[in-house]
């Protein structure tokens, strides 16, 4: 699960009153995930807790740091505050519905090498103060 949640940009933030945005960023410990394979269309199992949803998830590429990997969960400024992640680090998938809360997923196209995870992004789960990331690593 996420293991810190920091705000990043918070003296240019500051410095501007507020009109520069500042970013709250989810971080996972470890550069690396410790679950890795070099299969670019990797297929998961998804047994979902009761109500929930396969729609409730996205798959994200996390940006790498030297000793945590990231993404950005929402930003503020003076003015408002918003939660959300950047779609540009979304990547596509498809799932087909095996039996009941249980689902096959599988990325719309080839994952390239790097840090990913799937991030519950409403639901159940994400009323827990940590928050959900199930996160995994594509080898070259």
């Amino acid at each position: 699960g996420i293991s810190n949640v920091r705000t990043g940009s918070t003296l240019a933030s500051n410095l501007t009153g507020g009109i520069k945005r500042a970013r709250v960023n989810a971080q996972l410990k470890g550069a690396r995930s410790a679950f890795r394979m070099k299969e670019r269309l990797p297929q998961f199992y998804f047994y979902l807790p009761e109500d929930a949803s396969i729609g409730d998830y996205l798959l994200l590429r996390l940006a790498q740091r030297l000793d945590v990997r990231q993404l950005e969960i929402g930003q503020k400024t003076f003015w408002k505050a918003q939660a959300g992640v950047d779609h540009d680090k979304e990547a596509e998938f498809s799932y087909k519905r095996i039996k009941a809360r249980l689902y096959l997923v599988t990325p719309n196209h080839e994952l390239e090498p790097g840090e990913y995870g799937f991030y519950i992004a409403a639901g159940v789960e994400l009323k827990k103060v940590s928050g959900r990331i199930y996160d995994f690593g594509i080898d070259p």
